[in-house]
């Protein structure tokens, strides 16, 4: 039996008792470093529309990595242990000791109830630490098996009903099924597999991945076999992961373009130049794609999938507007998209216009997450996770920001 409530409950009272003083690194506010809270004034968060949502730290923890992966943030620490915590409101669900460094972002893989049982699998955490591959419950945070890998990891994991994927410096990716940790396939391409892998597709399953050979490759995600007539090649290594999104992969390549393929049969409906290369994942948030061409501008792009369907000015495939410097999308919000620049400032950016409404500096923040959740979502969970932006500090402090809303 599954004593949930209690565990949680548990983990949640350690986060805030065990640990050691952070180690200072170079760069660091000295104040931070030995400990000390990062400020908020309700004053300062006023001025951009801002409340703070939550706060939450882990003491004398200093932080390695943080993802944020739906509706909970996973910080790994300098002491290997990794804390999931939720996002609605700052508090520490679990703890688990991995024992050494997380190599690569987690992944999550979240079953569907059984339409004829009616019951429900728990949901999965997968974690590569160095040659090790660990699947952890995702709610409670406990081991549900590990498995010493027999290639050297070269990207994050991802996972189908049942395999997980990984990328491997050797060309190729292996498939590993989740019930005998037992490799089922391999495939190889003619470059390294950096890039984590996506499944996609519940009527026709598929797992989606590529390589730095410039290909993009679709396989069964049992056998393995490469679908005939389904092939797409770019002009630069694939470096970003691919990402999957209503029957579409969205590819960042450094060619200098982000494409926009039919999950189906592989066929390109856009692509974008960038003007620069491009290797970190787009950002898909409702009808827009954020894309980062690397030292030189963010790009939201129009992504609707025919005319037809657009009652708008901009088509498939149009950029709607671009913002100098930007590295990375933080959240959307119901007017404003939140923007990371490269002088670690937020900017508040309108989204049907491009102009920017505030700036603001954030010094001493060692991890900005991107929270791709969606303000006009029919899901009310990521109604309410929209909006928020999320800030981690080398020292174990964590901020949750939520825009005010609008009356």
């Amino acid at each position: 039996m599954r004593v949930r409530p209690l565990l949680a409950a548990l983990c949640a009272s350690l986060a805030f008792a065990a640990g050691c003083r952070a180690v200072p690194e170079s760069g660091d506010n000295p104040l931070l470093a030995a400990g000390r809270k990062p400020t908020f004034s309700q004053v300062q968060l006023d001025k951009i529309n801002f409340d703070l949502h939550w706060e939450a730290v882990l003491p004398g923890k200093r932080l390695k990595g943080c993802w944020l992966l739906g509706e909970a943030i996973y910080v790994s620490t300098a002491d290997h242990l990794l804390y999931s915590v939720g996002l609605s409101d700052g508090m520490v669900r679990w703890i688990y000791d991995v024992g050494d460094e997380v190599s690569f972002s987690p992944a999550v893989y979240r079953y569907e109830q059984d339409e004829v049982s009616g019951l429900n699998r728990y949901d999965e955490l997968y974690v590569i630490s160095k040659d090790r591959l660990l699947c952890l419950d995702r709610e409670i945070g406990a081991l549900n098996w590990s498995l010493i890998l027999p290639f050297a990891a070269a990207s994050p994991p991802s996972a189908s009903e049942t395999h997980v994927y990984v990328g491997s410096w050797d060309d190729r990716i292996y498939a590993i099924n989740k019930e005998t940790r037992v490799e089922t396939w391999r495939f190889r391409t003619s470059g390294d597999v950096t890039s984590m892998a996506v499944y996609g597709g519940r009527t026709t399953p598929a797992v989606y991945f590529a390589s730095e050979d410039g290909q993009v490759y679709l396989a069964d995600p049992v056998k393995g076999r490469e679908r005939q007539h389904w092939q797409f090649r770019t002009d630069g290594p694939i470096l970003a992961d691919l990402v999957y999104d209503r029957k579409k992969v969205y590819v960042a390549s450094t060619d200098f373009n982000v494409y926009a393929l039919n999950a189906e049969d592989g066929k390109m409906e856009w692509r974008v130049p960038m003007g620069a290369s491009v290797s970190q994942p787009p950002v898909v948030v409702g009808d827009t794609v954020y894309a980062v061409a690397e030292g030189q501008h963010l790009h939201a792009i129009h992504r609707r999938r025919s005319q037809e369907e657009d009652e708008g000015e901009f088509y498939a495939g149009d950029e709607m507007w671009r913002i100098p410097q930007g590295v990375q999308v933080l959240a959307v919000g119901r007017r404003e998209v939140y923007i990371l620049d490269s002088a670690k400032q937020v900017s508040a950016v309108d989204h049907a216009t491009g102009e920017t409404v505030w700036k603001y500096p954030f010094k001493d923040v060692r991890y900005f997450l991107s929270n791709p959740a969606n303000p006009e979502s029919r899901d009310e969970a990521e109604q309410l996770r929209a909006g928020v932006i999320v800030l981690g500090y080398a020292n174990g402090w964590l901020f949750g920001l939520k825009e005010k809303p609008r009356y």
